[in-house]
């Protein structure tokens, strides 16, 4: 009888658990399917023709100031009217990211004159050590772009010569590549670097191969690429950064911000300029994994989490301003329902502020770096995604993005400043350069039907340069 009476509470106890944990697992599906409900869009009537417009505005205005402050300069300082130069000489950041802007958008005097600048000032007998990824994502890839776009020689001549300059950045151990080059003395340094560093150059090399038929620059590229691919995990991910001198990741974190964000999208972009069927199918591999391990169901939505190689298990809950391009990869991986889903959060961490700071916790929404840097990530997944499904929810997110960077960062006349914290508004005195390759652009690509039909010719770097295919 005793025994009887244990029993019986043993099984009375289990069924208590049993209806709390359904209780909660009911109640938690509830309150996560409200907390992903969609974020209302102002419903109102979108003027294409009108916006489109305005964009163009938006770019001679900032061009405008660009000249009048900062002419010849890397990029204008909009706040105290003045420049900035990356590397103590200039490198003309800002002309070579606008030219092709300029030229879209059939501001036919500007592109004139910003070429002339271009090709006559642009020079590379300089004794800086500068980025190795920054100059083939802006400088190079800069010079093929306008020469896609314009055919001058001249600009194919400037983009072989830097390449040349570069090429010993590939000398590393390990079949690795240096961070930094010297201009000059040809000197390669910097042994710390991320996977963008190393792996996101097959692009803007390939197309330097492909116009001045020499395939050492793609050959170098796509070897750097695949020896890092070499060493990614069991689970098929990448670490945030490797010594190049050991070949040992010295942090084994993974995620999609910065640092991650361009490998995965020149593995993409390269894979179909040049009908690569290996870097499809790393690229294919690579974002499996990512969607596999990396991304978490909340209250919030669907995200990407920072998370560890080796293990796939959650660092930290972060999201960031770069992050907001992916729906992009995702859908160009073929997961459209998928790309879509987070598309949904993307418009969520825009609006929780109004406008996305640059790195946030998104289960506590707390913000960890709380700058807006103009950039073009968000409008350019709302533009992409509007383009490739003509669903208007997505011009009407696109809308919203460009509408709250023009309330909070337009600087009168003066061009755009980024701002020092999305929750205070206060700007800070900065206009980084790929405002004009790609935020205005993708805003201009939104709004402007005609153009956006030509999109197919081209394909569009991280950094908004544009390559005929």
């Amino acid at each position: 009888m005793r025994n009887i009476n244990i029993d019986s509470k043993f099984t009375l106890l289990y069924k208590l658990i049993c209806i709390v944990f359904i209780c909660t697992y009911f109640y938690s599906c509830k309150t996560t399917l409200r907390g992903s409900r969609p974020i209302v869009l102002e419903d109102k009537k979108i003027d294409k023709d009108s916006l489109s417009a305005d964009v163009i505005l938006q770019m001679k205005d900032s061009w405008t100031a660009y000249k009048k402050f900062a002419w010849g300069r890397d990029e204008l300082k909009p706040l105290s009217q003045s420049f900035k130069d990356y590397y103590g000489e200039s490198l003309l950041f800002t002309p070579l990211s606008a030219y092709t802007t300029l030229k879209l958008m059939k501001l036919d005097s500007e592109a004139l004159e910003c070429k002339e600048l271009i090709l006559s000032q642009l020079s590379f007998d300089k004794d800086i050590d500068v980025n190795h990824a920054e100059m083939v994502h802006v400088v190079l890839g800069g010079l093929l772009s306008a020469y896609e776009m314009d055919g001058d020689e001249k600009f194919l001549r400037l983009a072989t010569e830097l390449g040349d300059k570069m090429m010993p950045v590939f000398r590393a151990p390990y079949g690795l590549v240096y961070r930094n080059i010297n201009l000059k003395t040809g000197i390669a340094s910097g042994e710390i670097c991320n996977p963008d560093e190393i792996a996101g150059l097959i692009l803007e090399y390939g197309i330097l191969s492909k116009l001045t038929e020499d395939p050492k620059y793609f050959n170098a590229a796509k070897s750097a690429a695949k020896t890092l691919y070499s060493k990614k995990s069991k689970l098929n991910l990448l670490g945030a950064a490797i010594d190049i001198r050991t070949g040992l990741w010295t942090n084994p974190e993974t995620h999609i911000m910065e640092g991650m964000d361009i490998w995965y999208d020149d593995l993409y972009k390269s894979a179909v300029m040049f009908n690569d069927a290996e870097l499809m199918e790393m690229f294919n591999t690579s974002i499996s994994a990512v969607v596999k391990y990396l991304k978490e169901f909340t209250n919030m939505g669907t995200w990407y989490e920072l998370g560890n190689m080796a293990y796939g298990t959650q660092v930290h809950p972060e999201f960031s301003a770069q992050s907001c391009s992916f729906p992009i990869l995702l859908a160009n991986s073929g997961d459209i329902k998928e790309a879509e889903n987070m598309m949904e959060s993307v418009i969520k961490y825009w609006a929780e502020y109004g406008i996305a700071p640059e790195q946030m916790n998104y289960k506590t929404k707390q913000v960890i770096s709380a700058s807006y840097l103009l950039r073009p990530q968000a409008i350019q997944s709302a533009a992409v995604l509007y383009r490739m499904t003509s669903k208007d929810r997505y011009l009407k997110a696109g809308d919203y993005m460009y509408s709250s960077m023009i309330k909070f960062c337009k600087n009168g006349t003066n061009g755009f400043a980024a701002l020092r914290d999305v929750r205070t508004l206060e700007k800070m005195d900065q206009m980084d350069y790929y405002f004009y390759s790609s935020t205005l652009k993708y805003a201009f690509l939104l709004y402007n039907d005609e153009v956006a039909n030509t999109l197919g010719q081209y394909i569009i770097s991280t950094n908004g340069m544009m390559f005929r295919r």
